[in-house]
């Protein structure tokens, strides 16, 4: 049985996101090829955030946090709607 994992607003930066337990599969130039919920998306390492524990294969397995950005762009976050 495998848990989901789940995308969480990171309380330090509210312009980020993480997810615990990230595999990075592979990694090529920029950017690391990394899998969610059973599935893979490249993350440019350019959209990582300093605090992230996951930044290239040496450091698969911790917590991945990432621009809310790069979130919406793969799907894994929703936008928020902007308040007037």
């Amino acid at each position: 049985m495998t848990t989901e994992q789940v995308v969480r607003e990171y309380e330090k930066d509210t312009t980020a996101v993480y997810i615990d337990n990230v595999k990075v599969l592979f990694e090529k130039g920029k950017a690391i090829l990394v899998l969610i919920n059973n599935v893979e998306y490249w993350i440019p390492i350019s959209q990582i955030h300093a605090d992230s524990e996951v930044y290239d294969v040496k450091t698969s397995g911790g917590k991945l946090i990432l621009t809310k950005w790069i979130a919406v762009r793969k799907e894994l976050w929703e936008e928020e709607e902007e308040k007037d």
